[in-house]
């Protein structure tokens, strides 16, 4: 199972383990092939309980964050650089949202569909 493909395989209680893993991955453990793998087995480990219809109880026994816990300490930790990147990232991400909106404000505004909205068909006419 490879975890751009088949975690979206995923449903229910197994999908929002794997969400929240996925995330806390992100976070906290430098990119590259060791957190991608990771993912891939945890997706694998999974999908295999899943199609068993192992409770996700019995998958982490001592609870969730002891997991993450010994899975954060088994990979590499993200680096500095690599904090600044993704936090600029999504930074980055959320001005162009926001630049996207007042852009499109703007041009509705320009072309008169609010006033028409606003002022009526007679608008148009005047």
């Amino acid at each position: 199972m490879s975890n751009t493909t088949d975690s979206k395989a995923l449903r229910g209680e197994y999908r929002k383990l794997y969400r929240q893993v996925s995330k806390r991955l992100r976070k906290d453990v430098a990119p590259g092939g060791e957190r991608d793998g990771a993912l891939s087995d945890f997706a694998d480990m999974l999908g295999a309980a899943q199609e068993e219809s192992t409770p996700v109880s019995e998958l982490l026994p001592d609870g969730f964050e002891p997991f993450c816990r010994s899975l954060l300490e088994a990979l590499p930790a993200m680096t500095a650089k690599d904090k600044w990147v993704y936090r600029h990232r999504k930074a980055r991400r959320a001005f162009g949202a926001i630049c996207a909106v007042i852009a499109a404000a703007m041009i509705v505004a320009q072309l008169g569909y609010l006033a028409v909205h606003l002022r009526g068909v007679e608008y148009i006419a005047d």
